[in-house]
């Protein structure tokens, strides 16, 4: 079923080399005086960031995809830490997170083309041509899709390990999909090995009781990046949205109830999002994290398994249940008798 003729010692060199520099900087932290500071202790998704752009510019030659991504990087990292240190408005943390996936995609991140769910081929995003080259419609495409992972990691980061975790499962399964015969991509592979490698050097350090966090920084580094390995050698954007579908009908659901509600979608909350449910219910943050990757694990071997329109319809299925749960959940809390949280 696989073609192992990508997987070469370099790979294993690049995995090994990621997670014991991310290890042993976070230990160095861990153990200094900041890790014991909740708020400087979230710097550990700051070095994930680092690390991982790093060796993926390695990887990559520094050329325009290595420059994009480490601009896009300092971006986040500078946009992640003063939310961090005065909590940004909505609108300057999208305005951060757009401008971030703008640079990335004017380098050369961007989604060519996707599958055609309905047939032989693929589709190529090439509408609203702009000179010889540019594609408005691709732009804003890749644009949306970037945002759209880094707000759904960013709001899957409410408990310890859950969002790493399902990052590296994901990691996990996009360099698996690599392996296919019908895909045989060398670059996907490569930076979803350092991936791999990175989240799991953290992974250790955030595990319940976490020592070391995300951040803002981290869980929107981890959302571009995710989005990035996907699109680099084609457009898996059914792939990877079967594997985040946690994340991704976590996100739409919260939306639908927050609209629903009356209230701005980009408005937060520690009641909605199906981790703080979960806890509420007495799920310890281990069996939450267990559960999202159990979860994320099945929906990568569907990925790994199914064709483009199976996936497709899968998701379609799995949202679907999501937001008539989400109904469901908000016609019960505004039923007379039920007491609503504030």
């Amino acid at each position: 079923m696989f073609d192992l003729t990508l997987l070469q010692s370099p790979h294993v060199f690049l995995f090994g080399i990621s997670f014991t520099v991310v290890f042993f900087l976070l230990f160095a932290l861990a153990q200094s005086k900041y890790g014991g500071n909740r708020r400087r202790a979230r710097y550990g998704g700051t070095v994930v960031a680092i690390v991982t752009a790093a060796a993926a510019a390695v990887w990559l030659g520094f050329d325009s995809l290595a420059a994009g991504l480490a601009a896009a990087t300092a971006v986040i990292l500078i946009g992640g830490t003063i939310d961090e240190i005065s909590t940004l408005s909505p609108a300057s943390q999208l305005a951060a997170q757009g401008t971030a996936a703008a640079i990335a995609v004017a380098s050369g991140w961007i989604i060519p083309f996707v599958t055609n769910p309905f047939g032989e081929g693929v589709i190529y995003v090439d509408w609203l041509r702009l000179g010889e080259t540019f594609s408005l419609a691709a732009f804003l495409l890749t644009c949306l899709w970037l945002v759209f992972l880094m707000n759904s990691v960013n709001w899957l980061d409410g408990t310890d390990g859950l969002a790493g975790t399902i990052g590296l499962v994901a990691f996990i399964t996009l360099a698996t999909v690599s392996l296919l015969p019908s895909t045989q991509d060398s670059r996907t592979f490569a930076l979803a090995v350092i991936g791999a490698g990175t989240i799991l050097g953290f992974l250790i350090w955030n595990w319940a009781p976490a020592r070391l966090y995300l951040g803002t920084s981290g869980a929107w580094f981890l959302g571009l990046y995710l989005g990035l390995v996907a699109i680099v050698g084609g457009g898996k954007i059914a792939t990877t949205l079967l594997v985040l579908a946690l994340p991704a009908i976590d996100t739409v659901s919260v939306v639908v109830q927050r609209l629903a509600s009356r209230q701005a979608p980009w408005r937060g909350d520690r009641i909605r999002h199906l981790h703080f449910r979960l806890r509420a219910a007495g799920i310890s943050d281990r069996g939450i994290a267990l559960l999202g990757g159990v979860v994320t694990a099945v929906c990568g071997a569907g990925a790994v398994l199914l064709q483009t329109a199976d996936k497709l319809l899968l998701l379609v299925v799995g949202t679907s249940i999501g937001l008539l749960a989400a109904v469901f959940w908000w016609r019960q809390r505004a039923a007379p008798g039920i007491t609503k949280h504030p």
